[in-house]
């Protein structure tokens, strides 16, 4: 298999910041190889975003090793940090206007990352689909039968076929007190070979107890950790749901972000199915080799076969078949795009608006750059002197901002119940990189001024 080419952007860019020996060629073949592991196990996105974040850093240490002697950088920040201090309104108002843009900014990016960019944490999570029936001018997205799903299963195309239905169930502790409800995700089928779910401690249903429907469950980490306290011990316990207990034979890992509602996955007892409801999730893994487009015809084929065995209750529905991914971000990605981009050109003006600011003050000094050039200090040195003002400047409203965002988040996601994976969403490392790093943009651009 050939390996992840990365972006000629970005590799243009790195190749132009490494140095040009033999070391910094080794470099360059070490951030490709780094790229290409990234990019096979978390996507290209992350791959892309980590990639362009070494190379603004490996650019950045060019640029100030040629601004003169590095031994002199401490000095610098010294008096970085001594200009602040003689401005705080100045450096407060730029620090606070740029760190609240920065916030804004990195919350939605923490959203569209976990909803758009981000794949699944399941294992080759591009071969994952769901299943919907659709009612030909009718609605599109319709769940399947429980008598669907051997049929489906039988298809050539697909490697392996699990469905899911889903009930709220009240979850009491060993003496039958303290109700919660949770979400108990019911599964005919192998789900968690399908997906290659993880778990923390314990196992997942033998194939023996999912065929029987047996009384078994593997909960979530949050329940076994807000129930249990973390305790391993939980395992082989009984858990206390209002129609009888189950026997806890796992914990699935925290990563998991499907079905995300899920609190409680067990077996579907035979006794539960009802063919004619269509409550019935159903997700498949694609076959080795197969397309999307080859999948599609089969399912189609199969759902035609199925309408002619039962008219009354199929008449005319067929059947097509969606990325899991796709599925689970619904119809918000054209919306988190367009708020992506409003809030990158709200971020610009902010940018726009504080630089002006430092511009103004910039005049003020000239007099005293002068005089520092008087003194025989190089235009280098001078240039690297305000260059780390402003990435001071930068570096400190980003982690301000990176700050905001939490605050911000929890606004964005109390305004936006609609959106799926909610609790997925967090102001993780990845973020706080990007946070951190368009403040490292903002004191270059400035600092290059």
């Amino acid at each position: 298999m050939s390996r992840p080419a990365a972006p000629r952007l970005l590799v243009a860019l790195l190749g132009a910041a490494l140095p040009s020996d033999r070391h910094g060629r080794a470099r360059f073949g070490d951030y490709l190889e780094e790229y290409a592991e990234i990019s096979a196990r978390r996507g290209p996105t992350a791959a892309n975003l980590w990639l362009a974040l070494h190379a603004a850093v490996e650019l950045l240490q060019g640029i100030l090793r040629g601004l003169g002697d590095l031994r002199d950088l401490g000095g610098d920040l010294r008096d970085a940090f001594r200009g602040i201090r003689r401005r705080p309104i100045l450096s407060a108002v730029v620090i606070g206007t740029l760190g609240l843009g920065v916030g804004a900014g990195t919350a939605v990016f923490a959203v569209v990352d976990t909803l758009l960019f981000r794949p699944l944490t399941f294992s080759e999570p591009g071969e994952l689909v769901r299943l919907w029936a659709a009612e030909p001018g009718g609605e599109q997205r319709l769940d399947l039968t429980y008598a669907d799903l051997p049929a489906f299963a039988a298809a050539s195309t697909l490697e392996a076929v699990a469905g899911i239905s889903v009930v709220d169930r009240t979850l009491l502790d060993d003496r039958r007190d303290d109700p919660e409800t949770v979400t108990v995700v019911r599964t005919l089928g192998d789900l968690g070979s399908l997906l290659g779910v993880r778990t923390v401690v314990g196992r997942l249903p033998s194939s023996d107890e999912i065929a029987a429907g047996a009384p078994v469950a593997v909960v979530s980490e949050g329940l076994w950790r807000r129930r249990f306290g973390s305790d391993p011990g939980a395992i082989g316990r009984p858990l206390q749901l209002e129609n009888g207990p189950l026997e806890i034979i796992g914990v699935v890992s925290g990563e998991q972000r499907y079905p995300e509602e899920g609190g409680v996955w067990r077996p579907l007892d035979p006794r539960e199915e009802q063919d004619d409801d269509r409550e019935l999730h159903v997700v498949a893994r694609l076959a080795d080799g197969v397309a999307l487009e080859t999948a599609a015809v089969e399912v189609s084929a199969i759902a035609l076969g199925l309408a002619e065995r039962w008219p009354d209750s199929h008449g005319s529905i067929t059947s097509w078949i969606q990325p899991l991914q796709l599925t689970l971000v619904g119809d918000v990605r054209t919306t988190l795009l367009a708020f992506l981009g409003s809030v990158g050109v709200l971020l610009v003006i902010i940018c726009l608006n504080t630089a002006y600011l430092l511009l103004a003050r910039s005049r003020e000094r000239a007099h005293a750059m002068a005089v520092r050039v008087a003194m025989g200090i190089s235009q280098a040195r001078i240039l690297r002197m305000h260059l780390v003002e402003s990435l001071t400047l930068g570096v400190l409203a980003g982690g301000l901002g990176v700050l905001a965002a939490r605050l911000v988040l929890d606004a964005v996601l109390a305004t936006s119940p609609g959106l799926p994976m909610l609790a997925s969403v967090a102001v993780d490392l990845r973020v706080v990189a990007v946070g951190v790093a368009a403040g490292v943009v903002w004191g270059l651009a400035f600092g290059a001024t």
